[in-house]
């Protein structure tokens, strides 16, 4: 895990529809009142729902993105026969560059590009990472690594998140609370990430700006996955 005078804080909002909006924007509007722009993990599809057929979620990606928030490719959509499991943790090669190609042509058929690969519930076998790389990511960010394919670099930072397989429970974010605070006092990079859903709950969201209010207090400096697997390889050239 890297260790750093200035360490970076890079944080997420999954799961953009039209019933989580609200709270998506609000996540993102309240990062951004503390200097962070938020990351924006994009998937298209799931069952009985698809983005391109929903004009409240793709009026606020498009908005964000004009804002400058970094767009991650989340995936395709769940798997209809996992009953709700990460899209590519145990898909081979094929399936994976197959769902993959998918999602970026409809993105880009909406005028959207992501090239930063954070799948699904942050979990992807090996071949899905290589499926990832051959469909031209340059960077994929998965529940305990950075990897910046181009340069050939990698940084271990465990995603702290709320949702996306995690949940949400008072005692879950209390765990998370602490888990930052260990970090903050090391003075070492924090991924965090939250689901929209779970931003549309007060509680939730409310812990989560108290944990980025702190952590902008205490130095961090925000930044995109990009900028970081860009200045992790800076670091190690």
């Amino acid at each position: 895990m890297n260790v750093s005078e200035s360490p970076a804080l890079m944080f997420t909002i999954t799961g953009i529809r039209q019933e989580t909006v609200v709270g998506a924007e609000r996540m993102r509007n309240a990062a951004a009142e503390m200097g962070i722009r938020a990351g924006l993990v994009l998937s298209v599809q799931r069952e009985k729902w698809h983005l391109k057929n929903d004009p409240s979620a793709l009026e606020f990606i498009h908005e964000s993105v004009a804002q400058g928030h970094e767009q991650l490719l989340g995936g395709l959509g769940p798997l209809t026969t996992a009953g709700g499991a990460a899209e590519f943790h145990k898909l081979g090669q094929h399936e994976s560059t197959l769902r993959i190609t998918a999602a970026q042509r409809q993105l880009s058929a909406l005028g959207l590009h992501a090239d930063i690969f954070a799948p699904s519930r942050w979990l992807a076998s090996a071949e899905a990472r290589a499926a990832a790389q051959r469909r031209g990511m340059g960077i994929i960010a998965d529940a305990y690594t950075v990897r910046n394919l181009d340069r050939g670099t990698q940084q271990d930072v465990r995603v702290l998140a709320f949702g996306d397989g995690f949940g949400a429970a008072k005692w879950w974010r209390r765990n998370v609370k602490n888990s930052v605070r260990r970090h903050s006092n090391r003075r070492q990079d924090v991924r965090l990430s939250i689901s929209a859903s779970k931003a549309c709950r007060k509680d939730v969201a409310g812990d989560l700006e108290w944990i980025l209010q702190d952590l902008m207090g205490s130095g961090y400096t925000p930044m995109s996955y990009a900028h970081f697997a860009d200045r992790s390889f800076q670091a190690a050239a």
